[in-house]
């Protein structure tokens, strides 16, 4: 149910209003509501922080709370949360660097500075962040090449992923290759189709044909073969 409430309101704030409304293309009153709806925490609260975002930083706070399904206080408190140290370490070196550079040989400001540039690396959040980002990158490095040189399939497979993607870029097809599911067999196919008659469009309707149902058979032999394995674990003759 609507109600009529009667509001005093002083010539700067309506124009206020109607700034805001004309740049939204909303009404007066749907500006008014969403203002006094928006606001009552912080009228609850009897004040708090209130954050004035420009018109892009507060679009890329819209796109991200969608993309991430969160709120715009949730993401914007954790923006906040994040960032907090690093800023504080960034602010407290410049007033420090601005206290040397008034006086060279000031030895507590050579002292700080050396201590929140140690800080900075060791505990901000986003600096911890990177560095174990980095440490998986190499663990994962390093597990990879160790494939590729002790298990030779894998290397097989290594220079047959390259080789087709290399193909694909050449003929201007899709050339992403890695983590596409195929099997090591298809792509072979593709390689030999590919040196044969040169990009997919150009593949004959028949040989394609005659792979699929090939295909289909060693697909449905191996289904075949799994089941009869899991029956074998959970049903064991007696």
């Amino acid at each position: 149910m609507t109600r009529n409430v009667p509001i005093s309101i002083d010539d700067e704030l309506l124009a206020e209003i109607d700034r805001v409304a004309e740049r939204t293309k909303e009404s007066r009153s749907a500006v008014m509501r969403r203002a006094i709806r928006e606001g009552l925490s912080l009228a609850e609260s009897g004040g708090g922080d209130a954050l004035k975002l420009d018109g892009e930083t507060s679009r890329d706070v819209e796109i991200a709370c969608k993309e991430a399904e969160v709120s715009r206080a949730k993401f914007l408190i954790e923006a906040i949360r994040a960032g907090t140290q690093a800023t504080y370490y960034r602010l407290m070196r410049d007033k420090w660097i601005r206290a040397q550079d008034k006086n060279p040989k000031d030895a507590e400001a050579e002292s700080m500075i050396q201590a929140l540039e140690h800080s900075m690396m060791t505990e901000d959040p986003m600096g911890r962040e990177l560095r174990a980002a980095i440490r998986q990158r190499g663990a994962a490095l390093t597990r990879f090449h160790d494939l590729l040189i002790h298990v030779p399939e894998a290397w097989r497979r290594y220079e047959l992923v390259e080789k087709l993607a290399g193909q694909r870029k050449v003929a201007g097809a899709y050339a992403v290759v890695w983590g596409a599911g195929l099997s090591t067999d298809e792509i072979e196919w593709q390689i030999r189709m590919t040196d044969k008659h040169g990009a997919s469009a150009n593949w004959p309707e028949k040989e394609i044909k005659a792979h699929d149902k090939a295909r289909e058979r060693e697909d449905h032999s191996h289904r075949n073969k799994v089941g009869n394995a899991l029956h074998g674990v959970l049903y064991p003759e007696k």
